[in-house]
């Protein structure tokens, strides 16, 4: 956690990212996002502010897909990233209540990054495929 504060992603590795994404396909999502340290393994810094979460997610871990239920009830987009880094699937939440079909999906950890158009930060889920 220290090196990650230390030393946050630069343009060196910000271009070598995309260099491996050419070769690989895949990418690292710590250089992409390195707000996602914080979310999973807890901010650092303990500055972080908690929010409640505006979209309920379930069942988690899931097979076939996930509901999303939106409290709010305000348009949002959602990303779906592979813990290896890969954007797994990306829409838009419009309903109060909707399904996302992701049974193509491999088994393992996924994050799901919500982001609404309100100004809120966004908002992140750990989820699991089995």
């Amino acid at each position: 956690m220290a090196w990650h504060i230390e030393d946050p992603p630069g343009d060196f590795e910000k271009n070598r990212n995309e260099v491996v994404y050419g070769y690989q396909g895949n990418r690292n999502p710590f250089i992409d996002h390195p707000d996602f340290v914080g979310k999973i393994w807890g901010d650092p810094t303990k500055i972080m502010e908690s929010s409640a979460n505006r979209f309920i997610i379930y069942p988690n871990p899931f097979t076939s897909g996930l509901h999303i239920r939106n409290i709010q009830q305000q348009a949002a987009d959602y990303y779906l990233y592979h813990s290896k880094g890969t954007l797994s699937g990306q829409g838009s939440i419009t309903d109060q209540e909707m399904f996302i079909d992701l049974k193509k999906l491999s088994a393992g950890l996924y994050l799901l990054m919500i982001i609404d158009p309100s100004g809120h930060q966004p908002e992140y889920h750990r989820i699991v495929k089995y």
